[in-house]
C-alpha cells in the first residue's frame, strides 16, 4: 500500500477539482487530485460546449477536457488515477483509502459530480452488463458509435446534446421520453428537430430491456411496442455521487471538507459555474492555511 501526505486532497478532475487544484498550485501549495477515468469528468461527455466565456465558437467536451488536462499537467499537479473508495477520519487528519494507496491531508475537497439515474426495469443491469447500454458517451466502445442505431432515453439537455453528437458519426438516433413536453433547451430542440437522423418517439416509456439473437437490444415500450436498437443511453436525469461523504462528521462539513461542482448543484450543473466553485473553494482553503500558520 502507497502511503501519501498533503494538506489538500482534491477527488474528481472534473472542471471544479481541476480549477482549485490550479489555484492552489499557484499560491504554493501542492495538492494530490484524485481521478478514476479521466480529466475532464462529465464535461468529456458535452457535444459541443458553448457558454463559456472566451470560446467563442464552442469546443467539444473531448477537446475541453484535453485542454483542462493540458494545464494541470503544465503546473505539475501530482494526480493519482485510482478510484476513492474509502474516507475516514484519524485523529486531526482525514484519510483517503483507495486499492492501492492511503492518502493523509488537512484538508479535502469533493468534486465526484452527478452520476445518472437508472430507469429501475428488468433488464436493465444485464444491458449495461453486455455493453448495450450506457449512462454516460464517454464509456460508450468505439466500435459501437459508428453505423448504429441509437435509442436516447430522456428529454433532457443532456438527452439532445447526447444525440446531436453521436448523430455526427453517420448514426440513426431514436429519442423516447415518457411526457409530450422535453425539458431541453429550446435551441438544442431546434437543432435536433432539424436533423434527418433523429427521431423523436412520445410521449413513450420503456417498461423492459430485452435482448434478440442478432446481438440486438429490444426496448418493451409502454404501447407494447418494441424498439430494436444496438445499444442505449439512459439520460433521464442524474443525482449526487455522495456516497464517500456517509461517514464525515457534521461538524467537518466546511471546515475541513468541502464540497464543490455537480456534486452540490442539482439543475445548476454548468462548467462554468463548477469551475468558479473550484477557484473559489481553493482561496478559502489557502486563507485557512495562512491563518493556521
Amino acid at each position: 500500500m502507497n502511503k501519501r501526505q498533503t494538506k489538500v486532497a482534491i477527488i474528481g478532475a472534473g472542471p471544479a477539482g481541476c480549477a482549485a487544484a490550479i489555484q492552489l498550485k499557484r499560491a504554493g501549495i501542492d495538492p494530490i487530485l484524485f481521478e478514476k477515468n479521466k480529466i475532464g469528468g462529465l464535461a468529456l461527455n458535452a457535444n459541443l460546449i458553448e457558454n463559456y466565456l472566451g470560446i467563442e465558437q464552442g469546443i467539444s467536451g473531448l477537446e475541453f477536457g484535453e485542454k483542462m488536462e493540458e494545464q494541470v499537467l503544465s503546473l505539475v499537479v501530482d494526480i493519482i488515477f485510482e478510484k476513492v473508495e474509502k474516507i475516514t477520519i484519524e485523529q486531526d487528519k482525514i484519510v483517503l483509502t483507495t486499492k492501492e494507496t492511503t492518502c493523509l491531508c488537512d484538508f479535502l475537497i469533493v468534486a465526484t459530480g452527478s452520476i445518472s439515474k437508472p430507469l429501475g426495469v428488468k433488464g436493465e443491469s444485464e444491458a449495461e452488463k453486455r455493453e448495450q447500454l450506457f449512462y454516460e458517451p464517454i464509456f460508450v466502445p468505439e466500435t459501437k458509435i459508428t453505423n448504429s442505431k441509437i435509442a436516447i432515453i430522456g428529454g433532457s439537455d443532456a438527452a439532445f446534446d447526447y444525440a446531436l453528437n453521436f448523430a455526427q458519426r453517420e448514426n440513426e438516433i431514436i429519442i423516447i421520453h415518457r411526457t409530450e413536453k422535453f425539458k431541453c433547451l429550446p435551441l438544442l430542440y431546434y437543432r435536433v428537430s432539424n436533423l434527418g437522423s433523429i427521431e423523436l418517439q412520445y410521449p413513450k416509456k420503456v417498461k423492459e430491456v430485452l435482448f434478440s439473437e442478432e446481438n440486438k437490444l429490444n426496448l418493451l415500450l409502454d404501447d407494447d411496442s418494441i424498439l430494436t436498437v444496438d445499444f442505449a443511453l439512459v439520460a433521464i436525469g442524474r443525482e449526487p455521487n455522495n456516497m464517500l461523504l456517509k461517514d464525515i462528521p457534521e461538524e467537518l462539513m466546511e471546515s475541513k471538507v468541502f464540497t464543490i461542482g455537480d456534486l452540490v448543484n442539482d439543475r445548476y450543473r454548468q462548467i462554468s459555474i463548477a469551475a468558479g466553485e473550484g477557484l473559489h473553494c481553493a482561496m478559502k482553503i489557502i486563507e485557512l492555511i495562512e491563518n493556521n500558520e
